[in-house]
């Protein structure tokens, strides 16, 4: 990508602040635009089957304690982020351009047909919840 963006061969791409400072994209892509349309969260997946099979006076414990790392990894993620993007500011190679209120809009506006045409395979549901997170 980092070739793509300074040969102009694309225009731009999407990342965490983190990962366009530590992929180097801020010194060869002079605008970020700060949408804060995503979450920058992590969690930890297993089949039903593995859960199933630990001891079930060990399933409260061990998840107990995943929900813990969970919490303090996405803080830590956060944290990392925010460093990554005071970084690419004092660097001065890239200008970050906070989107207002009603640009936001305009993207929300634009977006609701998608979301209506996944709503039966995802579930209106979850689309919802998610948009709910993100306001």
């Amino acid at each position: 990508m980092f070739t793509l963006l300074e040969t102009k061969a694309i225009d731009g791409q999407e990342n965490t602040y983190s990962n366009i400072f530590s992929e180097k994209f801020y010194e060869v892509q002079p605008y970020i635009t700060e949408s804060n349309h995503g979450l920058l969260d992590y969690l930890v997946v297993t089949s039903k089957e593995f859960w199933d099979k630990l001891p079930s006076d060990i399933r409260p414990i061990v998840k107990k304690d995943l929900d813990e790392a969970i919490v303090y990894g996405n803080s830590k993620a956060i944290q990392l982020d925010q460093e990554a993007k005071e970084k690419i500011i004092a660097s001065k190679r890239s200008q970050i351009i906070t989107i207002t209120p009603d640009e936001r809009e305009q993207w929300v506006k634009a977006m609701k047909p998608v979301w209506k045409k996944f709503e039966n395979e995802i579930g209106k549901d979850v689309i919802d919840a998610a948009y709910s997170s993100n306001m």
